[in-house]
């Protein structure tokens, strides 16, 4: 504990990470329920993909009007982006390949959306604090061990949690589930120190 509170090579890159790994869990959970469940899975999957999407066609369209890229290549370049997120392109009446209009959706939003662990956002935040270094990252940084572990254990949790939606978006076989169950079972099992919970 005293390792993970004030050795910051080894605390501020765990944290870092740890708030990609929640980003993963709100988007697995996002994906099965709105997804999966719901047989809605291409709907589901251009949305989380849309914002990304829009970006590249953007950054292509800019090349091609400065003439940095030739018609036919701007044209090969969405042609290859739309191969990549076919749900986020169409062909319009001239055969073109364009951009869908899609209502992209955020990690925010996407937490919102959910049934259950609405709260994970307010994790999602927290950690967030790391990689926007700023005055209170270097306050939480400095902190005491009990103010991040009280949360480490939920976000672990959110993670191994993420991995079985993962697995069953996948239909992965069920003693693979299994041992990561095992894993996020005796995280749930470890001393109650936090004030963050799984099931809102």
């Amino acid at each position: 504990m005293q390792r993970f509170s004030y050795a910051l090579n080894f605390k501020f890159p765990i944290e870092v990470l740890i708030r990609n790994g929640l980003l993963d869990f709100i988007t697995a959970a996002y994906l099965f329920e709105k997804g999966h469940r719901e047989n809605n899975f291409s709907e589901a999957f251009a949305k989380i993909n849309h914002q990304f999407v829009k970006s590249q066609y953007k950054k292509c369209k800019e090349l091609h009007q400065k003439e940095a890229i030739t018609e036919e290549e701007f044209q090969q370049e969405i042609i290859e982006l739309s191969q990549l997120y076919p749900n986020n392109f169409e062909v319009d009446g001239n055969g073109y390949t364009i951009i869908k209009k899609i209502d992209a959706i955020m990690p925010n939003r996407m937490a919102e959306s959910l049934t259950q662990h609405k709260n994970v956002y307010v994790l999602y935040g927290y950690y967030s604090q790391y990689e926007h270094y700023g005055i209170f990252s270097k306050f939480m940084i400095d902190s005491l061990p009990e103010y991040d572990f009280d949360k480490l254990k939920v976000t672990f949790w959110y993670v191994f949690l993420g991995v079985i939606l993962c697995f069953e978006i996948m239909e992965i076989p069920i003693d693979h589930k299994n041992t990561i169950n095992e894993v996020r079972n005796k995280i749930l099992a470890m001393p109650e120190v936090c004030t963050y919970t799984t099931d809102q």
